[in-house]
């Protein structure tokens, strides 16, 4: 919310999906990022029902209406990830076909080595959710630019004194496996719909996905709320493992 349309090929990996619902009918419910010409990489609260055939990819155009749809076949989640909370919230998706590097082409995975502090650091989120709260996705696709990242331990004090009863939903604290990132002092962040998009940071030429778009503090349009994301180096072992298989 708060963003503006993303160029055409500026993020060539988006990906939007989308579930069948009661009419048979496709509706979004979250974004993704192509890690590999057949692999997705999202947030596990869009899965909690696991039958891939309940889901469709869609990729290769800034209008999810005029996107190539590709089915699913597989859906890997960490075994510790719990429905309700937010540990862990990280999924890949296996699609039935690859994407020709014509479609569509992968972003870049941090590699340990090159993973640098973020906190401070302007990020960039992407995605097809609402652009006001409890409006309808988007059909285009938006972006935010020059996201602030703030330390978990800000993030930590923001969230629980805000929102007290977070505490049932987040019994650990906001562990080092996230990265919280907002604009303090303005109506801008990702919404309903954005979940499983990837926060993003540019090195040089190439874009990494250092986050996965996972839970909000507060509303979407409420300055002073940061959003958090599941830190996407500390799953790299289990995502090249299931990127394998």
């Amino acid at each position: 919310m708060g963003g503006k349309p993303a160029k055409p090929g500026a993020f060539p990996w988006m990906v939007a999906i989308s579930m069948r619902n009661r009419r048979g009918k496709f509706d979004h419910i979250c974004t993704g990022a192509m890690i590999t010409s057949r692999h997705v990489l999202s947030a596990a609260h869009c899965f909690d029902r696991r039958q891939p055939s309940l889901y469709v990819a869609r990729i290769g155009h800034v209008n999810r209406h005029q996107a190539y749809e590709y089915s699913i076949s597989q859906i890997e989640i960490p075994r510790t990830y719990q429905r309700g909370r937010f540990y862990d919230d990280i999924a890949v998706l296996t699609l039935t076909r690859d994407v020709s590097p014509e479609t569509a082409s992968p972003i870049c995975l941090p590699e340990r080595s090159e993973y640098i502090d973020l906190k401070g650091k302007g990020t960039t989120a992407a995605g097809w959710g609402a652009i006001k709260p409890d409006g309808p996705s988007s059909d285009v696709l938006m972006q935010l630019g020059a996201i602030p990242v703030i330390s978990n331990e800000n993030c930590s004090r923001i969230l629980f004194s805000k929102n007290p009863s977070s505490l049932r939903i987040f019994p650990r604290g906001i562990t080092d496996k996230f990265i919280c990132a907002g604009y303090m002092d303005a109506k801008r962040d990702t919404c309903g719909g954005d979940s499983g998009g990837p926060l993003m940071y540019l090195v040089g030429d190439h874009w990494y996905v250092v986050g996965v778009v996972s839970f909000g503090v507060g509303e979407c349009d409420q300055a002073g709320y940061p959003g958090g994301y599941t830190k996407v180096d500390k799953y790299l072992d289990w995502i090249q493992q299931n990127i394998r298989n």
